[in-house]
Parts: structure tokens; sequence; C-alpha cells
């Protein structure tokens, strides 16, 4: 009789340790595919990363271009209306709206004063 539990003991020994070191390389195995999936997942966004930066950079040195072309126009610019209204003299009060302009305006609610402006002193 000794012999046979001898035998249902190595028989359930060896079923353990077969069902072990199934487990175990199965879970070698799916954490073998995990972790080639987390280093491609990885190189993914190192790739993205990458895209996006040279992206940005790109868009930078085209603002930077664009923006010395118009600090460059600028002063032209500048200079250019300043020369047009330079000899351009201030409009006389009378060409300002009429009496009858204001005092629509000044009953609707504006602010300003009844007296024409070229009268106003008058």
């Amino acid at each position: 009789m000794i012999r046979w539990e001898w035998t249902l003991l190595s028989v359930l020994v060896a079923l353990a340790a077969s069902a072990g070191g199934g487990f175990w390389w199965g879970y070698s195995v799916r954490d073998g595919a995990a972790q080639r999936q987390a280093l491609q997942s990885l190189q993914a966004a190192r790739e993205a990363q990458q895209r996006a930066t040279e992206a940005i950079l790109a868009a930078g040195e085209r603002y930077e271009a664009l923006r010395a072309q118009i600090d460059a126009q600028r002063p032209s610019v500048e200079r250019t209306i300043r020369e047009i209204y330079r000899d351009v003299p201030t409009p006389a009060a009378e060409c300002a709206v009429p009496d009858a302009g204001r005092r629509l305006l000044i009953d609707l609610g504006a602010d300003g004063d009844a007296a024409p402006a070229g009268g106003a002193g008058d």
C-alpha cells in the first residue's frame, strides 16, 4: 500500500510542478509580450514628440521670418503716413456737425454742450 500512496503523491507533485511550470511559462511569455508592446508604445510616443517638436520649431522659424519682414516694412509705412498727413491742416470748427445735428445728438442723450463748437465763447 505504501507504493500506491507514493505513486499517487509523485503524480500529484508532478501535476503541481507541471501546472506551476505552465503558469510560469505563460506568465513569462505574456510578460515578454507586454514589455514589447510597452516598448513599441514608448517608441511611438517619442517619435510623436519629436514630430511635434519639429512642427513647433518650424512654425517658430516661419513666424520669426514673417516678423522680420513686417518689422522691416513698419518704419516705411509709419513714415509714409506721417508724410501724407504732415501737410494736411486740421479742419475748422465750422466743418463739424451742423447745429441741428448736434441738437439731435444731445436730445438723444449724447454728452456735450448745446452751444455750437465755433460759438461756444460767444
